[in-house]
Protein backbone atom coordinates (compact mmCIF):
# COMPACT_ATOMS: atom_id res chain seq x y z
CA UNK A 1 0.00 0.00 0.00
CA UNK A 2 2.30 2.82 -1.22
CA UNK A 3 2.20 6.27 1.50
CA UNK A 4 -0.24 8.32 1.35
CA UNK A 5 0.10 11.71 3.78
CA UNK A 6 -3.04 13.03 5.58
CA UNK A 7 -4.09 16.81 6.17
CA UNK A 8 -2.40 16.63 9.67
CA UNK A 9 0.76 15.06 7.90
CA UNK A 10 1.04 17.51 5.11
CA UNK A 11 0.68 20.46 7.76
CA UNK A 12 3.42 18.86 9.93
CA UNK A 13 5.71 18.44 6.72
CA UNK A 14 4.96 22.45 5.53
CA UNK A 15 6.23 22.99 9.01
CA UNK A 16 9.27 21.24 9.10
CA UNK A 17 10.38 22.97 5.55
CA UNK A 18 9.39 26.35 6.92
CA UNK A 19 11.57 25.83 10.07
CA UNK A 20 14.42 24.15 7.93
CA UNK A 21 13.92 27.36 5.61
CA UNK A 22 14.06 29.37 8.85
CA UNK A 23 17.57 28.07 9.98
CA UNK A 24 19.49 28.39 6.56
CA UNK A 25 18.08 32.39 6.59
CA UNK A 26 18.29 33.08 10.18
CA UNK A 27 19.29 30.13 12.58
CA UNK A 28 19.39 32.82 15.52
CA UNK A 29 15.90 33.10 15.37
CA UNK A 30 15.37 30.13 14.78
CA UNK A 31 15.95 29.53 18.65
CA UNK A 32 14.03 32.17 19.57
CA UNK A 33 10.88 30.95 17.47
CA UNK A 34 11.38 27.30 18.84
CA UNK A 35 11.78 28.62 22.70
CA UNK A 36 8.93 31.12 22.43
CA UNK A 37 6.68 28.05 20.71
CA UNK A 38 7.40 25.79 23.56
CA UNK A 39 6.95 28.22 26.56
CA UNK A 40 3.28 28.64 24.78
CA UNK A 41 2.95 24.69 24.79
CA UNK A 42 3.88 25.13 28.31
CA UNK A 43 1.30 27.63 29.41
CA UNK A 44 -1.58 26.22 27.32
CA UNK A 45 -1.15 22.98 29.11
CA UNK A 46 -1.03 24.55 32.23
CA UNK A 47 -3.78 27.08 31.13
CA UNK A 48 -5.91 23.76 29.97
CA UNK A 49 -4.94 21.99 33.54
CA UNK A 50 -5.97 25.32 35.38
CA UNK A 51 -9.21 25.68 33.70
CA UNK A 52 -9.98 22.09 33.83
CA UNK A 53 -9.87 22.32 37.78
CA UNK A 54 -11.25 25.29 38.48
CA UNK A 55 -13.90 25.72 36.34
CA UNK A 56 -15.66 21.90 36.10
CA UNK A 57 -16.42 21.92 39.64
CA UNK A 58 -18.28 25.04 39.94
CA UNK A 59 -20.90 23.19 37.73
CA UNK A 60 -23.31 20.58 39.06
CA UNK A 61 -22.50 17.78 37.18
CA UNK A 62 -26.44 17.76 35.81
CA UNK A 63 -25.80 21.31 34.75
CA UNK A 64 -23.07 20.54 32.73
CA UNK A 65 -25.43 18.83 30.05
CA UNK A 66 -27.22 22.07 29.17
CA UNK A 67 -25.83 23.52 26.32
CA UNK A 68 -25.69 27.08 27.39
CA UNK A 69 -23.35 25.75 30.51
CA UNK A 70 -21.52 23.80 28.36
CA UNK A 71 -20.59 26.68 26.16
CA UNK A 72 -20.15 28.86 29.04
CA UNK A 73 -17.46 26.04 30.39
CA UNK A 74 -15.88 26.00 26.70
CA UNK A 75 -15.56 29.98 26.74
CA UNK A 76 -14.51 29.50 30.72
CA UNK A 77 -11.89 27.08 29.53
CA UNK A 78 -10.72 29.58 26.34
CA UNK A 79 -10.05 32.47 28.46
CA UNK A 80 -8.41 31.16 31.09
CA UNK A 81 -6.23 29.22 28.54
CA UNK A 82 -5.23 32.66 26.74
CA UNK A 83 -4.37 34.69 30.12
CA UNK A 84 -1.65 31.42 30.69
CA UNK A 85 -0.28 32.37 27.34
CA UNK A 86 -0.49 35.90 27.66
CA UNK A 87 1.33 35.60 30.74
CA UNK A 88 3.56 33.71 29.44
CA UNK A 89 4.22 35.75 26.43
CA UNK A 90 4.87 39.04 28.44
CA UNK A 91 7.50 37.24 30.87
CA UNK A 92 5.04 38.02 33.92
Amino acid sequence: MPFSPTRTWRWWIVAAALLLAIAIVAPAQLGVLLLKFGQQVLAALVGYQLSKVTLIHAVPEPMREVPVVSAALTVGRALVMLGAMLAVGLGL
